[in-house]
């Protein structure tokens, strides 16, 4: 039997983002979400190093409007929460410092 943990439910999203860790400075690391939730987040990054558990990290995520284009308030707070590679690719599960309206999120 498996018991579920999060809080709020997941929304499968596909959205682009931008991560910034004190493993890479001012530089960002782009990825993409898997699944979105008012308390947290499921990105995929590629390459990137393996982020610790308890990291403290910033994730900004597209909007549709401007996917390119990254505003100071699309910046959400996040602690990392495990961290996953596969080859390349890093799956890194987030949560929140503060609830997110999904809408702000993407």
């Amino acid at each position: 039997m498996t018991v579920e943990r999060r809080r709020s439910p997941r929304l499968g999203v596909h959205r682009a983002v931008k991560l910034r860790c004190g493993q890479t400075g001012v530089r960002y690391l782009a990825g993409f979400t898997s699944n979105v939730s008012a308390c947290g987040a499921l990105v995929e990054l590629e390459p990137a190093p393996l982020l610790a558990a308890g990291e403290q990290v910033e994730l900004a995520i597209a909007d549709q409007a401007s996917p390119g284009l990254l505003r100071p308030e699309q910046v959400i707070h996040a602690t990392v929460v495990r961290s996953l590679g596969h080859g390349r690719r890093r799956y890194v599960a987030l949560r929140f410092a503060a609830l997110v309206q999904l809408a702000q999120a993407g």
